[in-house]
């Protein structure tokens, strides 16, 4: 039973302007993944000045009141964030539309923690709370708040997977250059693999803002200019050559839910080494698909890219068990989460049970604790 009615996406969308400088957002790839399966979609918005974004979101939730039932409303990091999603949330119920609420932070569950009454009205006013990871899920159940946890989906059919033998020091860092994901920890280990007279290559990848300068001065101060190699936003055809040519992934964050940047490369078969914060914990098991660190632990990151290095069979076990966790991000299980949720706000009804193994908020490793050392 199809519904006459479309769906609202609201996010950050890029233009024919814009497309090539960044990347695609969380509600973009998910309104693309609707349009593969026929699912009428109405988007908003392309414009990135923040004035013109509001009041676009706010005349299309208004002037297509009557062609849609369901709204998918994100909520990222950030004060500015939170007003956004409060003002289309409200305004949604005001019309009486079914609202998803998509917790897109790694910081989110700590500003509940810490205000509660303020940010816990949201989460009781929308319809359905949706986690890309059991990360947040699992923080939201202590205050009581039921959630659903739908990945993020990937087209992993475009991800090549590139096996290796060996694992040279070809780094790569990949995420917007803002201290919140800490580039400069990055720097820092290429500083200590140059103390160590090891010759190795770091591209750091992700759109350029203002805190390329800093960057640039450390690179300069810890004299990695021709090992370290700032390369601005990168396309997907970028993305897979670095994939091909790099033999480790470092993620250097300090807060993250459920960075798609993780799946990518483990879908590619690089392995990781991770800072061990927020729901990155989710998807990267220590010692199993990846290592993980403590936030700006250098030293230890450098070690184990050193231990990967100087012992391949490990780097092909994190790249073996990653590729399998990966396939769970496919865009036909994504789906079919998303489809269950649309009948259940929609009370059309499905024909398997309404408890479901793809619902429940189980532990990603509960099937391979015991392969994992």
């Amino acid at each position: 039973m199809k519904s006459t009615k479309k769906i609202l996406v609201i996010g950050v969308f890029r233009n024919s302007k814009t497309k090539n400088n960044i990347p695609c957002s969380s509600p973009e790839h998910l309104t693309k993944l609707f349009k593969k399966e026929d699912i009428e979609v109405i988007t908003t918005s392309k414009y990135l000045n923040r004035f013109s974004r509001f009041f676009d979101t706010v005349f299309t939730i208004l002037f297509y009141a009557r062609q849609y039932d369901i709204a998918i409303v994100p909520w990222f990091n950030g004060k500015g964030s939170f007003i956004w999603q409060e003002i289309a949330s409200r305004l949604l119920k005001l019309f009486n539309k079914k609202v998803v609420l998509v917790m897109r932070g790694g910081g989110i569950p700590d500003l509940i923690d810490r205000h509660p009454n303020k940010y816990l009205k949201t989460l009781q006013r929308v319809d359905k709370v949706v986690c890309p990871s059991t990360f947040i899920s699992n923080r939201l159940s202590k205050h009581n708040i039921d959630s659903l946890v739908i990945e993020n989906p990937l087209d992993l059919d475009k991800y090549p997977f590139y096996e290796k033998e060996n694992f040279n020091l070809n780094i790569l860092w990949m995420r917007t250059l803002e201290p919140l994901y800490n580039p400069a920890m990055a720097l820092s280990v290429a500083a200590i693999l140059k103390q160590k007279n090891l010759p190795f290559t770091m591209h750091i990848a992700g759109k350029e803002n203002w805190h390329l300068k800093e960057l640039l001065e450390l690179r300069k101060k810890y004299d990695v200019v021709n090992e370290v190699n700032f390369t601005g936003f990168i396309s997907f055809q970028q993305k897979l050559a670095l994939a091909n040519k790099c033999d480790f992934y470092i993620c250097t964050n300090n807060v993250d839910n459920a960075p798609v940047s993780l799946v990518e490369m483990m879908s590619f078969g690089v392995p990781i080494i991770s800072t061990n914060v927020g729901g990155i914990p989710h998807f990267i098991k220590d010692n199993y698909n990846g290592f993980l660190v403590e936030p700006n632990d250098a030293y230890t990151m450098a070690d184990k890219l050193l231990e990967i290095h100087f012992c391949p069979s490990i780097g092909k076990k994190f790249a073996k068990n990653g590729f399998e966790f990966s396939q769970k991000f496919r865009e036909k299980e994504v789906l079919i989460k998303w489809n269950l949720l649309m009948n259940e706000l929609r009370n059309i009804p499905v024909l398997q049970p309404a408890k479901t193994v793809i619902f429940e908020q189980e532990n990603i490793y509960s099937q391979v604790e015991s392969q994992a050392y």
